[in-house]
């Protein structure tokens, strides 16, 4: 008789039921949060960019409800902004409107009315009834009566060439819209990228206060792990174990992955990215990045120490050097984070003062946005590279919250070899500038080789 794997029977017995989550802020927050956002953030964004109507189209790939055997694990395959908008779990084809004047409407299936009058999101729905004789016709006229009364000049649809989560239209449903609109209408068709980039990545000041706090116990974290260095000792997982130990008593999650949160970092010649054997030795850089989840929220930090050989006061030169150039790189690029300002130029300024000093600058962002995601899909602090769509050429916004994390790399003949120095801080744009959530790191800390 066929056995299957242990693991495989795990993962249809023992692993947890699958469920729709992009969005993954503490579920008995996002009732409130989502209407947070679609007022505080939503709206202004609208306005920003000259869009009149944002118009999201969707529908389950699968709209029989007898199929789901169990309901808890059902996975519906609908628009990434469906937890946003509280149409996360609808079954049938569906229109959501939202106006730069603060109407949103909803068009829904009567069967799916359950699923979104709770919500408390929209001030008007309208019904249609889904038959297995007109399927979902009797949508149609229901969204070209909305759209034509909104009469806007400009309608946001969710398409985009380089951004995943801003591409939830399919074509078919594309196709549809149109003709229910007609050409008049479809004429004023522009892509939702830059709102939902703006939606996603813009936080609220309940989403920055949970930031905040991440931010806070991330770096007591990291300070209390450096103190149990012991040089020719402790080991990349002893460190890891030992923030993790911390992580359960103090009743936080990791800020991503299981097995690599935190990053521990010691450079010699088995590091790698999850942490293992390598013991910290003198002449060794360790590096911690981490980051703990607080309602869904989380941080990226670092933080970096050289371990003193025995007879050493300070690091090697070139390291120190290296180290000054990354934290110079640092404080000029994040003073440029200011509102208003396009995202790629804080990027060009921390790169600015890494070349200047001679060293290659490095192969991706100057920062991240950060939030629900580790890194977010909010405005981008890069080169206008193709990865990042239009997320480089976007303007900073307050509230924006970003890890700016540049890096340089040269061989070290005391410690003989390629050492790469990498900082990364947090920063939250407000009003009057940046701001660092937590001191940044501006002197590199020094373990003696019998430890601290």
């Amino acid at each position: 008789m066929f056995a299957p794997p242990l693991l495989l029977v795990f993962f249809l017995v023992g692993a947890p039921p699958l469920s729709a989550q992009i969005w993954q802020a503490a579920p008995e927050f996002k009732s409130e949060l989502r209407i947070e956002k679609l007022d505080q953030v939503l709206i202004p964004a609208l306005k920003e960019y000259g869009v009149d109507l944002w118009l999201v189209f969707d529908r389950d790939a699968d709209d029989e409800r007898v199929n789901m055997v169990w309901e808890e694990t059902r996975r519906p395959h609908l628009d990434p902004v469906g937890e946003y908008i509280g149409s996360e779990e609808i079954y049938q084809p569906a229109a959501f409107l939202f106006t730069a004047a603060g109407e949103r409407i909803a068009i829904v299936s009567t069967e799916d009315l359950e699923l979104i009058e709770p919500t408390g999101i929209y001030s008007k729905i309208l019904t249609y009834r889904y038959t297995k004789q007109r399927g979902f016709e009797d949508i149609f006229p229901l969204i070209r009566d909305e759209v034509h009364r909104l009469d806007p000049s400009k309608i946001a649809l969710n398409w985009s060439e380089y951004e995943p989560m801003a591409d939830g239209l399919t074509v078919g449903m594309y196709r549809l819209l149109s003709d229910v609109v007609g050409e008049r209408y479809v004429q004023r068709f522009t892509s939702a990228e830059d709102i939902v980039v703006s939606l996603m990545g813009r936080n609220t000041d309940r989403e920055l206060a949970w930031l905040q706090e991440s931010a806070e116990i991330s770096l007591a974290l990291m300070r209390e792990a450096m103190c149990i260095i012991r040089p020719g000792i402790t080991t990349e997982r002893d460190i890891f174990n030992y923030i993790r130990f911390r992580m359960k008593q103090i009743g936080v999650e990791p800020g991503w992955s299981e097995f690599r949160s935190p990053i521990v970092t010691v450079q010699g010649p088995t590091s790698g990215r999850i942490p293992g054997d390598e013991i910290v030795m003198p002449g060794r850089l360790v590096k911690i990045n981490g980051g703990v989840r607080v309602n869904g929220y989380a941080v990226d930090l670092n933080m970096n120490a050289y371990i003193l050989r025995p007879g050493e006061t300070q690091a090697p030169p070139v390291l120190q050097h290296m180290w000054d150039t990354v934290v110079r790189s640092t404080l000029a690029g994040t003073e440029a984070i200011r509102v208003g300002v396009e995202a790629s130029v804080p990027d060009s300024v921390a790169r600015e003062v890494v070349v200047a000093e001679g060293y290659e600058a490095w192969g991706y962002e100057f920062g991240h946005s950060v939030g629900t995601w580790i890194h977010g899909i909010g405005p981008t602090l890069a080169p206008p590279w193709s990865h990042f769509g239009r997320k480089t050429e976007m303007l900073i916004q307050a509230n924006d919250t970003y890890a700016v994390e540049p890096v340089v790399a040269r061989f070290v003949p005391e410690m003989d070899q390629v050492v790469r120095v990498h900082v990364q801080e947090m920063v939250v744009v407000r009003p009057d500038g940046p701001h660092f959530m937590v001191p940044p790191q501006t002197e590199l800390l020094l373990i003696p080789s019998g430890g601290r």
